[in-house]
């Protein structure tokens, strides 16, 4: 059951839920203080069979959050609670927040699936140590999934983090999210050390966007995770990073290793360093998601060549997302990239970004020509804001989508006419969502 205004609890006479979602995100006409805490709590505890539990708020004021924290073990029977959600984003928890928090569910000790967002919450190392000596002792967590970007995190702080996770012998869904933070090679060779002992490890989603340890520190990573025997799937946020095609190419072959794995998802800046070329054949079977953003302003033609001869080869792609609004790319080029993208035949996720640059018609159509052939595609989101291309989201796109029998999404960002664009693409039934801004 998903609650959305807390006003309704005291109405709700449910005795026998097991699964709770409080998403208070929405909440915008009050701050939920104490009183509304209180009625959450009596509410979880007229439901005392719950296993599963999810949190967000948009406006808590910091008292009543850490009220939350501090009467958490009496709202439920820990002994049966198995998967926890909290999401804290942005809220300045700091410290002392993180620490009530840790209090509070650290009797939890039956959990198996913990979700907790701590995105710019300013916990530092302190608060994050004592969050790991309390996660070390839920030996029952099989998924595991922390959001510590934007607070600081160093390579010390790295240390912690990397033996809470080994010390959890049954986890094999593991997702941290390291992004602006400040963790270099010593720090990412720790982690990947720690993370190698995790031996049923089967899925892993780590986001490093923003931190610099260049190709010496994937190279060790590499090393260490082609340990991880039962791996399967590898999920790596690299965008604005100082990776190259060379550390690239040598976590290819060690992922080669693992007999098991099947599944590499990437996100990457193409920096002058990397252009994904060269990659070993190996990689074409497991590449299925790929993620681009393009930092140069001018067109480099190493990047025009991935995109009309490479792509192709990556059979597997199910999604690519290409963000190039700082290129400055013209109609050639964006039939060079075209071409590549319709060879991608399992795409079913396409997302293209190419704001200011100056594609013209010619080449918008060209995109949509080459985007019709796609004949798997799912979810097509396109945003071509302040390029002169007529009247190509009226014509050239909505003939496109004709042909794309298994579209069910289209979001597109573009000049048009409102109203004429929206009564014709909503002629087209299937389509499940429909999006269209200037």
């Amino acid at each position: 059951m998903i609650i959305k205004s807390i006003s309704k609890l005291h109405n709700l006479e449910i005795s026998s839920l097991s699964s709770i979602n409080f998403d208070l995100s929405q909440c915008k006409q009050q701050i939920i203080e104490q009183p509304e805490i209180e009625e959450i709590c009596k509410f979880v505890q007229r439901n005392p069979n719950l296993q599963h539990i999810s949190f967000k708020f948009n406006q808590i004021n910091e008292v009543s959050l850490y009220y939350l924290f501090s009467i958490f073990n009496k709202m439920i029977k820990v002994e049966n609670l198995i998967s926890l959600n909290f999401d804290l984003s942005t809220f300045k928890i700091k410290d002392q927040g993180l620490s009530i928090f840790c209090q509070g569910i650290k009797h939890c000790v039956q959990l198996q699936q913990l979700t907790l967002n701590l995105y710019y919450t300013e916990v530092q190392s302190e608060a994050i140590q004592l969050l790991c000596q309390t996660l070390k002792k839920f030996q029952f967590l099989n998924t595991l999934d922390i959001n510590i970007g934007g607070n600081q995190i160093d390579n010390e702080t790295i240390q912690h983090i990397g033996g809470m996770v080994s010390s959890l012998s049954d986890l094999n869904s593991l997702t941290i999210c390291f992004s602006s933070n400040q963790i270099g090679i010593l720090g990412l060779i720790v982690l990947a050390e720690e993370i190698s002992k995790c031996l049923e490890l089967e899925q892993l989603y780590l986001s490093f966007k923003e931190n610099q340890f260049g190709d010496e520190g994937i190279r060790n990573f590499g090393n260490q995770i082609s340990k991880c025997r039962k791996l399967r799937k590898l999920n790596l946020q690299l965008e604005y990073t100082n990776i190259g095609d060379i550390g690239l190419q040598y976590l290819c072959l060690r992922l080669n290793e693992i007999q098991t794995f099947e599944n590499l998802e990437i996100a990457i800046s193409l920096n002058g360093q990397i252009s994904l070329q060269n990659l070993p054949v190996q990689a074409f079977k497991y590449l299925t998601s790929l993620t681009i953003h393009h930092t140069e302003k001018q067109v480099d033609q190493k990047f025009l060549k991935l995109m009309h001869d490479n792509l192709k080869n990556y059979q597997n792609i199910s999604s690519l997302k290409m963000f190039m609004s700082k290129l400055q790319i013209d109609a050639n080029g964006v039939i060079k990239i075209s071409e590549g993208i319709s060879g991608c035949q399992n795409l079913k996720t396409l997302y293209i970004q190419s704001n200011f640059s100056s594609i013209k018609k010619q080449g918008a159509l060209k995109l949509s020509q080459e985007i019709s052939k796609c004949k798997n595609l799912k979810e097509l989101f396109i945003s071509l804001k302040y390029c002169d291309i007529g009247d190509f989201v009226e014509n050239g796109l909505y003939k496109a989508i004709s042909h794309l029998p298994h579209l069910l999404s289209i979001i597109i960002l573009a000049q048009g006419e409102i109203q004429n664009i929206k009564r014709k693409y909503l002629k087209q039934k299937r389509l499940v969502r429909f999006i269209f801004c200037k």
